[in-house]
């Protein structure tokens, strides 16, 4: 069985927007170990941290690099006050993380014992005595549903899907629901925001970056999911940085349902762009911020194609990553 094909059939795409939290302060060279990290290269990351003496660090950096080894290292994470069944899941995962982001393991191998530990753990622990076989939980369709509804019982609810080129697994326990309509620059739609809860997990990103970066939200259908302490609800931050961009999925699943991941993150960070008035500059920061040349990373790269198309069509130049360049042009 391909395990990376049928998982990745399995679970519908999740779209995310990964914002900045500025946990340390301002940005260094050494920070280019987040940005490593963030495009899934913990090996670069720690290669990075590892550069620099600890005697020219500041507290919160040396911080950082002493969590870097350490999370990276034969640490095991618990998670304190939750269940028997959510510390061994995200062990599993946090174990597959490791064997992806330091190259330790080809990615279909890493996938396949992350599936294989998965079933053998839930069918000895909570399916054997249900009537469910072995067979049934080797389809992945079945795997899903199983995990997702013991998770379900214990009071969690789940999301599992690819964030680039990483599985991903997103817990939360409660959840708040209100409805928007979204102005886009082709259409205008009605979504409904689920705000989530006393989260478990935000995924691979926030483990790999020291939660530096986290997931902003999702698009699924016509619901967008996001961290219910994310957001000012009031603010500009939110109408553009997860309204817009998520209104974007969510009307691009309908009218191009066949478009890559990368470039429906393409287009959803121009929805930004055109919803973004006092806030334009931020965002063209964060597009400089967050790129990448890996076609893989499909955030990363759809902001280093905006900024080389943007720069080409303002500045009729490839590459401008000056903030002061971009601030001589008026936000209209």
């Amino acid at each position: 069985m391909n395990m990376k094909t049928a998982l990745t059939a399995l679970l519908s795409a999740i779209l995310f927007i990964l914002l900045s939290v500025s946990a340390f302060a301002e940005t260094t060279a050494f920070d280019d170990a987040y940005d490593a990290a963030f495009s899934g290269d913990v090996k670069k990351a720690l290669e990075i941290v590892d550069s620099f003496a600890d005697s020219d660090l500041t507290t919160e950096q040396l911080a950082a690099k002493k969590l870097f080894h350490s999370r990276f290292g034969a640490e095991v994470a618990v998670f304190s006050g939750e269940s028997e069944l959510v510390n061994t899941i995200m062990n599993f995962y946090q174990a597959y993380w490791k064997k992806l982001l330091l190259k330790i393991t080809p990615a279909d191998q890493a996938l396949n014992e992350l599936a294989m530990n998965i079933i053998s753990y839930i069918y000895a622990n909570h399916l054997k005595d249900t009537g469910v076989t072995i067979e049934e939980l080797q389809n992945l369709e079945n795997l899903g549903k199983h995990l997702t509804e013991l998770l379900l019982k214990d009071g969690y609810h789940a999301k599992l899907g690819q964030t680039g080129q990483a599985m991903d697994i997103m817990l939360w326990k409660q959840e708040e629901r209100q409805h928007y309509s979204v102005d886009l620059p082709e259409t205008k739609t009605d979504i409904q925001v689920v705000f989530l809860k006393d989260m478990v997990t935000l995924g691979w990103i926030g483990y790999s970056t020291l939660d530096k970066y986290n997931v902003g939200g999702w698009a699924v259908g016509t619901d967008i999911f996001c961290p219910g302490d994310q957001y000012d609800r009031s603010s500009a931050h939110f109408r553009v940085n997860l309204l817009a961009h998520e209104a974007q999925h969510c009307a691009d699943y309908q009218s191009y349902p066949k478009l890559t991941q990368t470039d429906l993150e393409y287009r959803a960070k121009l929805a930004e762009l055109s919803a973004a008035d006092e806030t334009v500059y931020d965002v063209i920061g964060r597009l400089m911020d967050g790129q990448s040349d890996n076609r893989e990373s499909a955030h990363s790269f759809a902001s280093y194609c905006l900024v080389r198309e943007l720069s080409r069509n303002i500045f009729d130049s490839d590459r401008i990553e000056d903030m002061a360049k971009w601030k001589t042009i008026p936000a209209e």
